[in-house]
């Protein structure tokens, strides 16, 4: 009969630390694994939530899917407010609270992913069995915010008004404003709870807290800070461009001036007088579409076989707004009557430096039209709108936009309007004549061999523009002709009128291209003068081989069917 032994303490506490040794090499390996592979699929740990909703073992872009979803419901949700008997309620998003999924997410996708190996089997074993929960990532843009209170609670929020001066216009002069006690909401309470709304995803009512508001300073320095004011006004401020100055009025240099308080030595507070960065901001937006300058390039022409430059090179600029501003609040502040304006330079594409390596040699193609007939504001406008693209240049591979250098069709580009019938009414339009230059310079472009990427026929027969099919209408922003330099250079867009002729000319290098152009042929002729018709281009290169092939089609309705919705620019 074999003898049992007896355990002594000493060899069961052995025992019972190897055990345990054991046990932690054991969940030591499985963490190792659970790490491995976690990381392999690039998955949250288990444990790890965002809010209320488990991330576990799922991929980054799966978590923001499903975190976006309940997002989407929690901003379709008003919150409700209540301030004592008052009620208010406004949806999440008017709230100026901004949630960033990705830092939320970045954060929960860090659980046991940073430190040591040993850290990190540690933290993914602590969230397994703990838990860890990763709030909602929620910040707010305070203008918005304040936007939102004013708009929601209005009188149930007004701050305590101290001691200022508004400027009066009419007398020019300012008008002491005299201290009173505010009741105002506990902003930095209502964020918290909007926080706390945000990050548990509830439209739970919240309760709004207000206090009474005591202004901060009553008269102390008022008559010092009036004195400053008159100061300004009368030093005046001039705010100068690159090429140009003038003089700020007192009535806006009115505007730019707070009355706010500042605490002395001795602990109290006086008025004193500083300057409104966002008021300077706003003047100056006013101003930037007329002191914002686009490049200009330089434009040539072919005199006597040669590219000469006939248009300067010119450098565009653009305002740099909130620095502008801040230099005329420092201005202002270091008590300077002057203030230069700060701006980008953009350098125009082309220079006259560009000249001799364009490597322009040759006329690519040619389109005419006559516009005998026409009203006298209808030639003025072909002529101002010829003059968009004269001397044009085209980048080898550029889409040329004939709506996007046209520009706006008014008065103050230049045209003079020209009756039209329109709405069952006769009534004037600027711009007509526009579309003799978009097909003019349409017919250049095919026989130049372009590659045209957008073109569309009139809705029926316009009679300046000869036998039907080789026109191109246009009204901004759509119909546009479009087409795309495919030479091995720039090309030169060049205009001029004969008689009652519109040329347009296209030049470049001289590729060995040969152009065919086939048409217009028309067929499917009706009495009322619906017609259709179509023109083919056949582009070859230097071998023969044909690169380019286009047949531009065009259906024609019956005039009769357009009474009243014809195309003003016409």
């Amino acid at each position: 009969m074999p003898r049992l032994s007896r355990l002594t303490p000493s060899s069961r506490s052995a025992r019972i630390s190897i055990a345990l040794a054991g046990g932690v090499f054991v969940i030591s390996l499985l963490g190792i694994g659970t790490l491995y592979a976690t990381n392999a699929r690039q998955e949250a740990v288990y444990g790890v939530r965002v809010s209320s909703i488990a991330l576990r073992e799922v991929a980054y872009e799966d978590a923001r899917v499903q975190l976006q979803a309940h997002l989407d419901e929690f901003y379709a949700q008003e919150i409700s407010f209540r301030a004592g008997s008052a009620q208010r309620a406004s949806l999440p998003a008017f709230t100026g609270m901004e949630i960033s999924l990705t830092e939320t997410l970045d954060e929960a996708y860090r659980v046991g992913r940073t430190g040591n190996l040993a850290q990190r089997i540690a933290e993914q074993i602590r969230a397994a069995l703990l838990g860890h929960t990763v709030e909602l990532s929620v910040s707010f843009d305070e203008k918005e915010f304040d936007r939102f209170v004013t708009n929601v609670f209005g009188p149930l929020h007004t701050p305590a008004q101290n001691a200022s001066y508004s400027y009066n216009t009419t007398a020019d002069s300012f008008d002491f404003v005299a201290p009173q006690e505010g009741t105002v909401i506990d902003l930095a309470l209502l964020q918290n709870d909007l926080r706390k709304r945000a990050q548990s995803l509830s439209s739970e009512e919240i309760t709004v807290v207000r206090k009474d508001q005591q202004p901060i300073t009553a008269t102390t320095g008022t008559e010092e800070a009036l004195a400053q004011a008159q100061a300004i006004l009368a030093r005046g401020m001039t705010l100068a461009t690159q090429d140009d100055s003038w003089k700020v009025t007192d009535e806006d240099l009115a505007l730019w001036i707070v009355f706010e308080p500042r605490q002395t030595s001795a602990g109290d507070y006086e008025l004193t007088v500083t300057f409104d960065q966002d008021a300077i901001e706003s003047y100056l937006a006013e101003l930037a579409p007329g002191l914002n300058t686009p490049a200009r390039d330089a434009q040539f022409a072919i005199v006597n076989g040669r590219v000469e430059a006939f248009q300067l090179e010119r450098p565009g600029y653009q305002l740099r707004l909130v620095e502008s501003a801040e230099v005329v609040r420092q201005a202002l502040l270091a008590d300077s009557k002057r203030a230069t304006l700060l701006f980008d330079t953009t350098a125009p594409s082309i220079s006259i430096e560009d000249i001799e390596n364009l490597n322009i040699n040759a006329l690519l193609g040619r389109g005419e039209s006559d516009f005998a007939g026409s009203p006298a504001n209808r030639i003025h406008n072909i002529k101002v709108g010829s003059n968009k693209y004269q001397g044009m240049m085209v980048a080898p591979g550029e889409e040329f936009s004939f709506n996007q250098i046209l520009g706006e069709v008014d008065a103050a580009n230049g045209y003079l309007p020209e009756l039209v019938i329109k709405n069952n009414q006769t009534v004037p339009e600027y711009g007509g004549g526009i579309c003799q230059v978009s097909t003019t310079l349409f017919r250049a472009a095919v026989y130049a061999g372009m590659d045209i990427t957008a073109r569309q026929n009139h809705s029926y027969v316009v009679r300046y523009y000869g036998t039907p099919g080789f026109d191109a209408t246009i009204y901004p922003p759509f119909p546009d002709m479009r087409f795309r330099n495919n030479t091995p250079g720039h090309i030169l867009i060049q205009y001029r009128i004969v008689g009652t002729k519109l040329i347009f000319e296209i030049y470049g290098q001289d590729d060995g291209r040969n152009v065919e152009v086939i048409g217009p042929t028309l067929y499917d002729q009706q009495e009322n003068g619906a017609v259709k018709a179509w023109v083919k281009q056949t582009v070859t290169n230097a071998n023969g081989a044909v690169f380019e092939e286009q047949t531009f089609y065009s259906n024609y309705r019956s005039a009769e069917n357009y009474p009243v919705n014809r195309n003003p620019l016409e």
